[in-house]
């Protein structure tokens, strides 16, 4: 089986998934779970992090032959590899622009293009084809433009509508945290509440569907929208613009790289190491079992 970790500058998304099937496969992701994304998580501490939560689906480490890791984190991600390399002995699909993606990285910098608006780009592709664009709603606000030659163009980013609201509340002296909530009761909040709704929510919708037209009218198509990201669901109901969703998108495309890479399919373990018991015969110290 193999590992997705799409890992956010506030949360990581950990996937478990089937390596057979084909690419773009949303019942190839058998389970997943949220974790904070915390830079100071040590190795072993991903470890035991991560085998209980396998053990919630039936699943051990011993299952997994492949990990793929997409991070805009350097910290975790250098933690993650090491933790992949020192306790599963794999060496992990790390995506970035220099991999076999699937998809033309056309920006001026692609070896600085994070590795999420990758995946999410390949998964678009796939799901909406070319010309598409991908708004993923997290601490940032990240846009993907696939142009009509089916490459990744660029974009536009944002900060987050949570990191808008809580920038605004801490900052002003008089204004107390607001739920985000849509839609807000009207457009003239008639009291301090619903006049930061108005202006931090309906506001923001108004931000993210305003870029995406511009980027329609440069690309010269109505491209279709699709969303994903923790707050996509707060938005989406309440727009003509941004109309599909796709919560696990990064997910897939993490899943659909990790495929194009050789040896997926097959064991990408390391030699298991050999140890002298006890009695001074020679054991093996890793059972390895593959899908």
């Amino acid at each position: 089986m193999l590992l997705a970790f799409d890992v956010g500058n506030t949360n990581t998304l950990i996937g478990l998934c089937r390596i057979s099937g084909p690419a773009i496969d949303h019942s190839s992701i058998l389970a997943t779970w949220r974790v904070s994304s915390s830079a100071t998580r040590l190795p072993d501490e991903w470890y035991a992090l991560l085998d209980p939560l396998l053990r919630t689906c039936g699943a051990t480490v011993d299952q997994i032959s492949a990990v793929v890791i997409g991070s805009v984190v350097p910290d975790v991600r250098r933690w993650l590899a090491d933790m992949c390399r020192s306790r599963l002995q794999l060496d992990p699909i790390v995506v970035s622009a220099a991999l076999d993606t699937g998809i033309r990285v056309a920006t001026e910098r692609p070896l600085a293009t994070g590795a999420d608006r990758i995946a999410n780009a390949v998964a678009a592709l796939a799901i909406a084809g070319a010309p598409s664009i991908v708004v993923d709603f997290g601490t940032a606000t990240n846009i993907e433009v696939i142009d009509r030659d089916g490459d990744l163009i660029g974009g536009a980013i944002a900060p987050g509508a949570a990191l808008v609201l809580d920038a605004l509340t801490s900052r002003a002296a008089q204004l107390s945290a607001v739920p985000m909530r849509f839609p807000p009761t009207r457009g003239i909040g008639r009291d301090t509440t619903a006049a930061v709704q108005s202006g931090s929510v309906a506001g923001y919708l108004d931000l993210i569907e305003g870029t995406v037209r511009r980027i329609r009218e440069e690309l010269g198509v109505d491209a279709p929208v699709l969303t994903t990201g923790g707050l996509a669901g707060v938005f989406v109901a309440a727009s003509d613009v941004l109309r599909a969703h796709e919560p696990l998108l990064t997910l897939l495309g993490l899943r659909a790289i990790a495929l194009r890479q050789d040896g997926v399919v097959e064991d990408r373990r390391r030699p298991a190491r050999e140890t002298v018991s006890a009695n001074g015969d020679f054991a093996v110290s890793d059972v390895l079992l593959i899908q």
